[in-house]
């Protein structure tokens, strides 16, 4: 059950997401929010931007961030995604399955685990996203050996990136190497390029006609 500071962060966050993130924002936040939870807050806020294509949030986020850290890594991989190039950020996370396998298995754990908290229009037009992860973790898990913590953890993430897809009524095709297991990777016959083009200008649409301008906390 998740505890009260929990849920008030997630509520702020969910709050300070419905706008555009602005400076004036970003100092009250500072200002006001303990520097234990800012971390949090502010990571938060970059996923959602990200999520939604919110480039311009995105960065004024990021700008708030030390250089160097593990948020700083992540900023990297999710930047493609926040500039509507899913299927960037998709190769680069292929690229680092050999070298950082584990990594890259975390970073689709914090992906879904935010993916999952969106509205469902978001979710929706996260699907060809979505079928492009299960090709990373299709990756991941070949390249472990036997039933290891690596093979474990991409079986795992599978199942959930299969469950967000059949809420949506988008079931994944099942590849042979996870189909005994009933998890599995999907090789999608759209080319992503498009696809995310598409999520990209409809996300766009949404937030045009929905955003207004956020006051600052008092």
């Amino acid at each position: 059950m998740l505890q009260q500071p929990e849920l008030a962060r997630r509520w702020l966050s969910f709050v300070l997401s419905r706008h555009e993130t602005n400076d004036e924002i970003l100092a009250t936040l500072k200002a006001l929010v303990p520097k234990r939870e800012y971390g949090a807050v502010v990571e938060d806020l970059l996923w959602r931007a990200a999520l939604r294509i919110d480039e311009p949030s995105f960065e004024r986020v990021a700008a708030t961030i030390p250089r160097g850290g593990a948020l700083d890594s992540r900023v990297s991989r999710l930047r493609p995604l926040a500039q509507g190039k899913a299927g960037e950020m998709i190769g680069r996370l292929r690229d680092d399955t050999l070298e950082e396998p584990f990594q890259v298995l975390r970073f689709v754990r914090l992906l879904l685990e935010h993916l999952e908290a969106e509205e469902a229009d978001v979710r929706r037009a996260s699907v060809p996203l979505l079928r492009q992860v299960l090709e990373v973790l299709d990756t991941v898990g070949a390249a472990g050996t036997g039933r290891n913590a690596q093979v474990r953890v991409a079986d795992e993430l599978s199942a959930r990136v299969h469950s967000v897809l059949e809420g949506l009524g988008q079931p994944a095709q099942l590849t042979r190497r996870y189909s005994s297991s009933l998890v599995g990777a999907h090789r999608p016959s759209t080319e992503v390029s498009m696809a995310c083009r598409n999520r990209s200008l409809s996300l766009h649409s949404q937030r045009c006609r929905s955003r207004t301008s956020c006051p600052a906390i008092r």
